[in-house]
């Protein structure tokens, strides 16, 4: 009922769960079905509705990893939960009262729900980029195999978050080069690799200087999925654009990452 988006092997920073419960959907889905399961299952026991939604829920609170998606196929159930629902409350004498509370209680959820989401605060920066992660695929399946090196100050170009790295378009061939203050890349790499293996990872505005590089070619700049919508519709200085890129904390990310492909300098 009350998910987070850390498996239990690993500890999820402080207020984790209060950051991703507080716009989930408030309340949380999860405890939202949860009071609708033991409503149905008092009020209809024989139904093989609420026994096949109950042992779905059941079975998935006691998993150790939790995120909203999985409770998805519940909704094809919904209907037939709150329909439950409503019926009892039609044949109650305070079925008028329950319908006007529960109507305001939906009005102010949605104010609440909306000022948040109009609030960078809560915004998690872009460090889940899954364009990124694919980038990096591409480029290793171009390779046919050989190795492709990551230059990149993490240890791990697959990083999201300190201790957590996903397994998402994880390609065997990507090697990390983690890179050192002053260090040439020519160093960090062996000799024949070429500028189709060898990229650069960075997340400013401009790249670094690279001591024995001749130039860098940006192959893959990190932008919002709006932002692609919008781009070949001709609106992408649109002004509701650029408040969604600030909302969404894109213009201030430190995860909005570049990717170039580097040419060494001749005889480097």
């Amino acid at each position: 009922m009350f998910w987070r988006v850390w498996p239990r092997h690993s500890e999820p920073p402080p207020g984790t769960s209060i950051r991703f419960n507080s716009y989930s959907g408030p309340p949380p889905l999860g405890l939202v079905l949860g009071l609708l399961l033991v409503g149905a299952v008092l009020l209809r026991p024989g139904s093989p509705w609420v026994w096949c939604s109950v042992a779905f829920f059941v079975g998935h609170s006691a998993i150790g990893h939790k995120e909203l998606r999985f409770l998805l196929p519940l909704l094809y159930a919904l209907p037939v939960l709150v329909g439950y629902s409503v019926s009892a409350l039609d044949r109650s004498w305070s079925a008028g009262r329950w319908r006007r509370g529960f109507v305001w209680t939906l009005v102010a959820q949605n104010v609440v729900l909306l000022a948040i989401l109009a609030t960078p605060a809560i915004h998690r920066g872009k460090e889940f980029d899954w364009h990124y992660f694919r980038a990096l695929w591409q480029v290793s399946e171009r390779a046919a195999g050989a190795p492709v090196y990551v230059l990149d100050t993490l240890e791990d170009p697959y990083e999201v978050v300190t201790g957590l790295s996903t397994n998402i378009y994880r390609h065997p061939s990507v090697q990390a080069a983690r890179m050192e203050v002053g260090t040439p890349p020519k160093d960090l790499v062996p000799p024949d690799v070429g500028s189709d293996r060898l990229l650069l990872v960075t997340r400013t505005e401009s790249p670094p200087a690279l001591p024995g590089v001749a130039t860098l070619g940006l192959i893959y700049e990190a932008e919002a999925g709006y932002v692609r919508m919008a781009r070949p519709l001709g609106l992408r200085t649109a002004g509701f654009i650029t408040w969604l890129e600030m909302v969404d904390r894109w213009t201030v990310s430190d995860w909005k990452r570049k990717v170039y492909e580097v040419w060494l300098e001749a005889g480097e």
